[in-house]
């Protein structure tokens, strides 16, 4: 199964709530089901927290790029563009928390 992020035209991503009671969106994730093992480069208004369970992850953050390893995690503020990819293309899971700025 591949997963293609709802971006915008302006590059911003639509982020899906798991639950409108209460404004979050976390899921478990793995790498291999983007394109190439790289996510789109895309930002939002929302703050994003992600945690690697498994392998390791390169994350670009507005052309910063960090090495994330299994324990390691990343913030990521509202309104920087930012995606995660594996050149190595290595199996890559990780814990993906987003939550609303409002």
């Amino acid at each position: 199964m591949i997963i293609h992020l709802p971006i915008n035209s302006d590059l911003s991503e639509n982020i899906q709530y798991n639950n409108p009671e209460i404004p979050a969106y976390i899921r478990k994730g793995i790498l291999s089901v983007y394109p190439n093992y790289s996510a789109v480069s895309h930002w939002h208004d929302e703050l994003e927290f992600i945690v690697i369970l498994e392998g390791s992850m390169t994350y670009d953050v507005n052309g910063e790029f960090v090495t994330l390893e299994k324990g390691q995690g990343i913030f990521v503020n509202s309104q920087n563009f930012h995606y995660g990819f594996s050149k190595s293309k290595q199996a890559v899971s990780y814990t993906h928390l987003t939550l609303p700025t409002k």
